[in-house]
């Protein structure tokens, strides 16, 4: 099983770097504070981290974003205690291809918009999830650093040794604050 598995992810690697690789978009770095809308994608395996994200998304609400989410969850159904809407979807494992990408029906009008930030919380490198970051059409793509997806994201965050959601969250705020604090002063000169 785990021998089958592993040339699904190789596969699908495969067909993500062939895909990523054609695909342009308006590049952006913005900090925080000049982002009007967030497009957040996650795991939505574990319950604590969902309930974080929800959180940060509401954070983010209060800030006057405007925040959509797709959540991923690797089981071929949503527990009874998922909830979506319009504004925070989920996808399973039913919704994918056989090497892991996301079905273009189910993602399609998620990374179709423009989101001035799309933030990756996808700590534990879920192929599915990294296929919607490339899709995306987020003007600032945020995601956790690996050398293999250099090219996909405009800011990447290192977790080290701490690679919990929590670390992850609270280093975006701090890295996404501080980027283009200098421009954005200027900017308002002007």
């Amino acid at each position: 099983m785990a021998f089958l598995q592993n040339i699904r992810m190789r596969i699908g690697q495969y067909f993500l770097a062939k895909e990523s690789a054609g695909a342009s978009r308006a590049r952006t770095i913005m900090n925080m504070d000049a982002a009007k809308s967030v497009g957040v994608i996650y795991s939505a395996d574990n319950i604590e981290q969902v309930e974080l994200v929800k959180e940060y998304i509401e954070f983010l609400r209060k800030k006057g974003k405007k925040v959509k989410s797709l959540g991923y969850f690797a089981q071929k159904e949503l527990p009874g205690n998922v909830t979506t809407s319009i504004d925070q979807q989920c996808f399973t494992m039913k919704d994918i291809n056989w090497y892991y990408k996301p079905l273009t029906n189910i993602i399609g009008s998620f990374v179709k918009e423009e989101y001035d930030l799309l933030l990756d919380l996808n700590i534990t490198d879920k192929l599915p999830l990294i296929f919607v970051a490339s899709q995306s059409k987020g003007k600032c793509k945020v995601g956790k650093y690996s050398k293999k997806n250099e090219s996909l994201y405009d800011v990447m965050i290192e977790t080290g040794h701490e690679n919990t959601i929590k670390y992850f969250l609270r280093n975006i705020d701090m890295y996404m604050d501080m980027l283009n604090k200098k421009s954005g002063a200027e900017a308002q000169k002007a």
